[in-house]
C-alpha cells in the first residue's frame, strides 16, 4: 500500500494542478462566474489535495537530487494544497461558492503560470529509493 502511495501522490497532484490550470485558462478567456462551478469540483480538489499534500509532507525528506529548489517548490505546493483543501472544505460545508468572490477574473491570469509550474514540479517529482532502517539487535 505504501509503495502505491509513494508512486501515485505526485501524479495525482500533477493531474489536480493540470485541471486547475485548465480552469484558470478557461476563466481567463470567458470570465465565467465561480457560482457556476459544480460542487463536485470542490470534492475533487478537497480529496485529491489531501492525498497529494499528505504525500509531499510525508515523503519530503525523500526528494531526489537537486533538492534545494525542489524542496522549496514542494513546500510551497504542500502549503497551497492544504490551503486549497481548507477553502474547498469550507465551500462544501456552507454549500456556497461566495468565498471565491475574493478572486477576480484577473487572478486567473496570475494563477495560470503558478499552476503550470506546480504541476510540472509534481509531474517530475522522483523520490529516492525507500531506505528501511534496521534496529540494533534485529536479526
Amino acid at each position: 500500500m505504501v509503495s502505491f502511495y509513494r508512486s501515485s501522490f505526485a501524479k495525482v497532484t500533477a493531474a489536480l494542478y493540470g485541471g486547475g490550470a485548465l480552469a484558470h485558462f478557461s476563466r481567463s478567456l470567458t470570465g465565467f462566474s465561480l457560482h457556476d462551478v459544480p460542487f463536485l469540483i470542490d470534492w475533487v480538489v478537497m480529496l485529491a489535495g489531501m492525498y497529494g499534500g499528505a504525500g509531499f509532507l510525508v515523503f519530503f525528506r525523500e526528494l531526489g537530487p537537486g533538492t534545494r529548489w525542489r524542496r522549496i517548490a514542494s513546500g510551497l505546493i504542500t502549503v497551497h494544497l492544504f490551503g486549497s483543501v481548507a477553502l474547498h472544505a469550507y465551500i462544501i460545508a456552507v454549500r456556497d461558492h461566495q468565498a471565491l468572490e475574493v478572486f477576480p477574473v484577473g487572478y486567473s491570469l496570475g494563477a495560470l503560470p503558478v499552476f503550470l509550474a506546480f504541476g510540472w514540479v509534481a509531474a517530475t517529482t522522483k523520490l529516492q529509493p525507500a531506505v528501511v532502517e534496521r534496529r540494533q539487535g534485529a536479526a
